[in-house]
């Protein structure tokens, strides 16, 4: 219970912090985890992360997946996903 608790108070904090204060947070991070649809939310724009886990890596086509590659400048990215929680969509014997 209190870490649902610590949940909820961080969510509430986060969604009283203007843009701007959100991106000086996130850009204090040393370790990001993102979903291929936190990619492209605005407040990842600009900013510069040198190790990422990307989540729901079982449900994206392989373009999608340089996306923070690109976009955040990264140096190390965990590609994760669960093919028991969601069936993967990619198939193949090359990566």
């Amino acid at each position: 219970q209190a870490e649902i608790v610590h949940l909820r108070e961080a969510i509430s904090d986060c969604n009283a912090k203007g843009m701007k204060e959100r991106k000086r947070d996130l850009s204090k991070r040393r370790v990001v985890g993102v979903t291929c649809h936190s990619t492209a939310r605005p407040v990842m724009e600009r900013q510069k992360f040198g190790f990422l886990i990307l989540d729901e890596s079982s449900q994206f086509i392989e373009p999608i997946g340089f996306l923070p590659i690109s976009r955040f400048g990264c140096q190390v990215l965990i590609s994760a996903g669960d093919p028991m929680q969601l069936p993967p969509t990619l198939s193949g014997t090359e990566m």
